[in-house]
């Protein structure tokens, strides 16, 4: 599929607002979330919700 518009750094976006704006906030608080849960609840399953968070 050929593109209307070659690329170009003007029209290149710079944020996906759905990744930069909903996605990413929501896995830094997955992160964030697991790794509270691992300091309060030591034990090797903790550990994997960190590891695939």
């Amino acid at each position: 599929m050929s593109e209307t518009k070659p690329q170009t750094y003007a029209n290149h976006t710079r944020f996906d607002p759905w990744f930069h704006f909903f996605l990413a906030p929501i896995a830094l608080i997955l992160v964030i979330a697991s790794i509270v849960h691992l300091v309060r609840h030591p034990h090797l399953g903790s550990v994997w919700h960190v590891v695939l968070a």
